[in-house]
């Protein structure tokens, strides 16, 4: 279908011999052809899409657990502040998945 549309693009540009055209009739073919333009541009953006799909693209984000609520708190801590002490850290490398 996509080859088809480009070959009628195609002809369309290649096959129109005319010596003068006005403004108005040069105006309607330009709009034809950027339209033609636009479907073909839908149309591989839609292949490419299609083709990139597969069944289970979001897996990943739906097995992700939500994240601890202090990950990243050490970021925004001004530097003066006490390092966390050894109970946070081993809170925070404590794995509470029971799969894991």
């Amino acid at each position: 279908m996509l080859s088809q549309l480009q070959n009628q693009i195609e002809t369309l540009r290649s096959g129109i011999q005319v010596s003068f055209v006005d403004r108005d009739a040069l105006s309607q073919l330009q709009a034809v052809v950027d339209r033609s333009d636009g479907l073909l541009r839908k149309s591989r953006n839609n292949v490419i899409k299609t083709t990139l799909q597969v069944p289970d693209m979001d897996s990943r984000y739906t097995e992700v657990s939500e994240a601890y609520s202090h990950t990243f708190t050490w970021i925004l801590q001004d530097s003066e502040e006490e390092p966390p002490t050894a109970e946070v850290k081993n809170e925070l490398l404590t794995v509470t998945d029971p799969d894991v």
